[in-house]
C-alpha cells in the first residue's frame, strides 16, 4: 500500500498521521505519473510544463503568491524558492520582482503585490 498523502509504503491514506499537505498545479510533466510507477522505471527528470498564455481566472486561489513589499523580505522570497535573479552589480527591487513574476508565470501561479491584496477594515 501507499500513501497518496506521505508517499510512504506500509499504511493507507485514510490512516495517515502527517499533516494534510495542500495540493498544487503540476510543475513538470512526471508530476502526472504516479509516483510507484515514476519509482518502478526510474523517471527522475524533471520536465518542466510551460504555461505561457493562461487566463488569470483559470490559476486556483492555492496558487497565488504575495509578492512582499521590503527588499529584505524580496530577497528571503527569492532565496526559499530559489529563483534567479538577472546578475547586476545589486539586485534592486525592481529586478526581484520582475524575477518573481517571470518565474510565477512559468510555472502557473499569480503573483500579487502585497499593497493589492484586499484586507477588512471595520468602519467607525
Amino acid at each position: 500500500m501507499l500513501c497518496k498523502r506521505c508517499y510512504q509504503r506500509g499504511h493507507s491514506t485514510d490512516v495517515c498521521t502527517e499533516g494534510a499537505s495542500a495540493w498544487e498545479r503540476p510543475t513538470c510533466l512526471e508530476d502526472l505519473i504516479p509516483y510507484d510507477v515514476r519509482q518502478r522505471w526510474g523517471l527522475h527528470t524533471t520536465t518542466p510544463i510551460a504555461f505561457y498564455k493562461r487566463s488569470e481566472s483559470e490559476i486556483a486561489e492555492i496558487n497565488t503568491y504575495v509578492i512582499p513589499e521590503e527588499y529584505s523580505d524580496l530577497k528571503e522570497f527569492i532565496r526559499a524558492h530559489k529563483i534567479e535573479v538577472a546578475k547586476v552589480t545589486k539586485e534592486s527591487k525592481n529586478e526581484c520582482i520582475k524575477a518573481i513574476k517571470s518565474w510565477a508565470t512559468m510555472r502557473g501561479y499569480r503573483c500579487i503585490m502585497e499593497h493589492d491584496v484586499q484586507t477588512c477594515s471595520a468602519e467607525a
